[in-house]
């Protein structure tokens, strides 16, 4: 199948779109490529002697060709396969390409009875007026021997008279019983004797041309999860009773890591804390804490409201898609649907399959009031926008928009608030095995300044998990699986935790771990060798930091492909501190206290959808003209908001 048609030619080229029914993609591969909403283009180009040429052919489109969604349709999400029903995408397969030219002056014209010098013949076909005359009374001689028979009884009759000579006599008496027609008689020289009637077929109307239905619906809200980690202040604030200590110099305190990784290998020791043991009351086997009274709280999971048959909060979900769209209803300033600080909002595009019109105009999302960040995935999990939208501290507006990228197929918001004063970066982007975040289908989950996905063992469904719902970091990367964290900003150091079951003396056999980097280079010393990674090792587990050099041009993506012998338990990264800073960071505080939040303010979202919107009358219908399926009876036809887009030139 193919969408487009260029021909080149020696200053210029000229391209043609031809849209499809659906959109094209290659289902069967699920390579981290993401090969969905291809565009695939037939280039046709006319060289001679080497050089370009003007194109010589009339390109003119055959009729579409039929396609089976299994082989050329999008990607399905792996963890909710469904069986194909034999549904066909309609593109362009075929070209005709017609070279003419101008015929030239004519010659002398040659007399028809001259074939070569000599006597003259007649053709072979041709014959005086005369003749024609006398083959047309012979023939209306022999015409004359049969006549039309005036009821059915004499054409039996007329039938028995012939047959009589050649057939036997049971089959004369079973003439009559055995045909319902009388037969027809008639003579060699039927129709000699007038001309024929020729009947000119009359051309029809050409079949208009056929219509697809590429309207972009607003998309349905799957899933909202409440319970994002918020910001965490984790500095506390300095306190003395030295005069003038604002003008003293600031250090970093020491930490044990920073201590153990500078001091000198050849001492043979090591310094081991250990947790002091809890105090007991001596009274009814009471046990309390050494150092801090633990915390106590009711042990709950983060709520989440997800789209499932027979499942609770169908109703908060419908009635948060309908605030989304209401304006575009309406045509009201409605305020749209609130989210939140700290409330992830999962939203479906319900007709992605449709989006392929490339000339189309794009639908946006709006976030008013507080700003969110909005993640757009379009088929196999593929990044298509990561950003933040809505009022900012560089701005003054109320709100922002993003524009919704072709293809998309998932939009997930996460309200962030209005930051707090005081309130800076409060630590890395990325994820670690005990984070749980907010899921967004296809193996994909949204983490703090990043995305991860994994590819390899297919996630379980439960309840509380669908198209939307919570996941953790154990969960993507258990069993022999490839991780991918894209970030949001581009870092300037990566950290990657592991974990080594060998540490311990477990038995391990084969094993591989490979990492790759994509959207960014290692950092190289003077001498252009790349920077070893510092390490931290603590038990089992290894950290490692990398100081790399983002190309400003993709989006940096850390893969990590791990054997069953290594346990990835986070990617990390920052767009501000180095490798030294970052692993300090993460040595001083831990991985949780470490992590940046999801949301890092107070306050509500607004999100608006900007686009057309039709009804579901209006759906049918557009269906009904699609598949060329008359409406049914009794359905009203109601204007269509929006325009359908044509297919290609049939």
């Amino acid at each position: 199948p193919a969408t487009h048609v260029t021909q080149t030619f020696k200053n210029s080229t000229s391209t043609i779109s031809y849209l499809p029914s659906l959109s094209i993609g290659v289902a069967p591969m699920t390579t981290m490529e993401n090969t969905s909403n291809l565009d695939p283009e037939i280039v046709l180009t006319w060289r001679r002697d080497g050089e370009v040429a003007d194109f010589p052919f009339a390109v003119t489109p055959r009729p579409f060709g039929r396609f089976p969604v299994g082989v050329w349709g999008l990607p399905q999400d792996p963890n909710l396969r469904k069986v194909p029903k034999g549904v066909m995408i309609e593109a362009l397969n075929e070209l005709d390409l017609v070279a003419s030219t101008e015929p030239s002056a004519p010659g002398p014209e040659v007399p028809y009875y001259q074939v070569r010098p000599g006597p003259r013949k007649p053709l072979p076909l041709s014959r005086r007026s005369v003749d024609i005359a006398k083959l047309k009374n012979q023939a209306q001689m022999v015409s004359g021997l049969v006549t039309k028979p005036a009821s059915t009884a004499e054409a039996f009759q007329n039938a028995w008279k012939y047959l009589a000579a050649s057939v036997s006599p049971t089959s004369i008496v079973s003439l009559r019983g055995e045909r319902q027609a009388p037969p027809l008689l008639g003579t060699l020289a039927e129709g000699l004797e007038s001309p024929a009637e020729t009947v000119i077929p009359v051309v029809g109307k050409r079949p208009d041309e056929k219509v697809y239905d590429h309207f972009i619906d607003p998309p349905v809200a799957v899933g909202i999860l409440s319970g994002s980690t918020q910001y965490l202040r984790q500095e506390t604030k300095a306190r003395t009773s030295v005069k003038g200590s604002e003008r003293a110099w600031r250090v970093t305190p020491p930490t044990l890591a920073s201590v153990e990784m500078a001091r000198s290998k050849s001492i043979a020791m090591r310094l081991v804390m250990i947790e002091p043991a809890a105090v007991s009351t001596d009274k009814r086997g009471t046990v309390i804490g050494a150092v801090d009274v633990p915390p106590t709280a009711i042990a709950h999971a983060s709520p989440a409201i997800v789209a499932r048959n027979g499942a609770d909060g169908a109703e908060y979900l419908a009635g948060f898609t309908a605030a989304l769209v209401s304006r575009t209803l309406t045509s009201l300033a409605s305020d749209g649907a609130a989210l939140a600080a700290g409330q992830t909002v999962v939203l479906k595009m319900p007709n992605a399959h449709a989006d392929a019109a490339v000339d189309a105009r794009r639908p946006a999302l709006a976030v008013m009031d507080a700003p969110a960040r909005v993640v757009v995935l379009g088929h196999g999990g593929q990044v298509l926008a990561d950003r933040l939208v809505g009022q900012t501290e560089a701005t003054n507006e109320r709100g922002g928009m993003l524009e919704i990228a072709r293809g998309a197929e998932r939009i997930v918001a996460i309200s962030q608030g209005v930051p707090n004063q005081g309130a800076g970066k409060a630590g890395l982007a990325g994820w670690h095995t005990g984070m749980q975040m907010p899921y967004a289908g296809w193996s994909a989950a949204v983490a703090p300044g990043c995305v991860v996905r994994s590819f390899g063992e297919v996630l379980a469904t439960h309840r509380e998990r669908l198209d939307a719902g919570w996941v953790s970091g154990a969960e993507l990367a258990h069993g022999v699986s490839t991780v991918a964290t894209t970030f949001t900003k581009p870092p300037k150091s990566v950290i990657i935790v592991v974990d080594d079951p060998a540490a311990f003396g477990d038995q391990v056999g084969t094993r591989q771990l490979l990492l790759g980097l994509d959207g960014a280079s290692r950092a190289r010393d003077a001498a252009g060798r790349e920077r070893p990674p510092l390490l931290l090792s603590m038990e089992n587990r290894s950290v490692l930091a990398y100081d790399i050099v983002p190309d400003n041009i993709r989006p940096v993506v850390v893969s990590i492909a791990s054997d069953l012998g290594w346990s990835l338990a986070g990617v990390m990264g920052s767009d501000v501190l180095d490798a030294t800073g970052a692993i300090a960071l993460l040595s001083a505080r831990g991985l949780d206290a470490a992590m940046s939040p999801l949301a890092a303010g107070t306050g509500a979202s607004l999100l608006q959808w900007s686009g057309p919107v039709r009804t579901s009358q209006q759906r049918l219908e557009a269906q009904a003209l699609a598949s060329r399926r008359p409406l049914a009876a009794g359905r009203s036809r109601q204007p269509v908001s929006s325009k359908i887009k044509k297919g290609g030139q049939r």
